[in-house]
């Protein structure tokens, strides 16, 4: 679906406006739903053993009796002795903005899925824990490039996010004016055996790696022939003619968890920031060649 609005929605059931089960392929893009109400889970879109992307799309005043008052995510659960149906969700450059939860999740909830966030704002949503988002029950979830404002949580806490018996990566987000009315974790509360990583930017010599299929991002160094400048550059620079980089890509590298632009600078010092000059005609033309195939493949998105 593209190029659509969807207004004043309602359903007894999960999804206010739109449901994908059972392994459905959902894509959104365009799409503004507003004013949706779901009686079960998920005001505008539940997402239940689908796999579902929304991209440039705007969600508002959208409300659920249970947990997330945009979009659930949860896995289909089928007769014995099939599986469960896996779900995942990825949204990217969204705006979420004055949706409740009576439950999780004020504008996304992810139970027992998959699911990635970025370059996406979150701001004005309420509900009783993760005022804008909600992780729970096994999830795994990146959330990057986004801004979560004024959002809200009623009851156990985590104003901006709740993550529960979850995996949560935050790389490079702006969380501010967020509220626990009377819980703890203005920004966030975490519940369980696994750390949130916190993430700020990439170190020297690395980019931030797209998202993959697990929703997971990693600082991997700059291919050969280029340098990343300063910790808040945007994309790895091509050395200039008859120099070189002498970092390559050959493997991931993981920060230090948690990670503070203390630990990425140590972590990164062993990395050439800067290109060499090349000693011979022959090494020149290589890494000339290496660079080409490399322009345009190592940006942060």
């Amino acid at each position: 679906m593209t190029k659509s609005t969807i207004k004043g929605c309602a359903s007894i059931a999960d999804g206010g406006s739109i449901r994908a089960f059972n392994g459905a392929v959902l894509k959104l893009s365009k799409v503004t739903i507003t004013r949706s109400y779901s009686h079960g889970n998920g005001g505008a879109v539940a997402v239940v053993g689908a796999k579902a992307t929304v991209y440039e799309s705007f969600f508002m005043d959208c409300t659920a009796a249970g947990s997330g008052g945009a979009v659930w995510v949860s896995p289909s659960q089928q007769s014995y002795p099939r599986p469960p149906l896996d779900a995942f969700f990825h949204l990217s450059q969204c705006t979420l903005q004055n949706n409740s939860a009576a439950d999780s999740g004020g504008a996304l909830a992810i139970s027992e899925s998959k699911g990635a966030v970025e370059r996406s704002i979150f701001t004005g949503n309420v509900a009783k824990s993760g005022g804008a988002i909600a992780v729970t029950k096994q999830s795994s979830a990146l959330v990057q490039d986004s801004r979560l404002y004024t959002n809200k949580a009623l009851g156990l806490g985590g104003g901006a996010i709740s993550v529960s018996a979850s995996a949560l990566e935050l790389f490079s987000n702006s969380i501010a004016g967020n509220e626990a009315a009377k819980g703890g974790g203005g920004a966030l509360l975490w519940d369980g055996d696994t750390a949130p990583i916190v993430r700020m930017d990439c170190g020297l010599g690395l980019f931030a790696d797209p998202v993959n299929a697990l929703g997971r991002s990693y600082c991997v160094p700059c291919a050969p022939g280029f340098f990343k400048e300063s910790l808040t550059s945007a994309q790895c620079t091509a050395c200039g003619a008859g120099t070189y980089s002498n970092v390559t890509a050959s493997s991931p590298g993981a920060l230090p968890v948690p990670a503070t632009l203390d630990t990425m600078e140590m972590w990164s010092r062993g990395a050439l920031i800067a290109c060499r000059a090349h000693r011979d005609s022959s090494k020149k033309a290589s890494h000339r060649r290496n660079a080409r195939h490399a322009v345009g493949a190592h940006t942060v998105t």
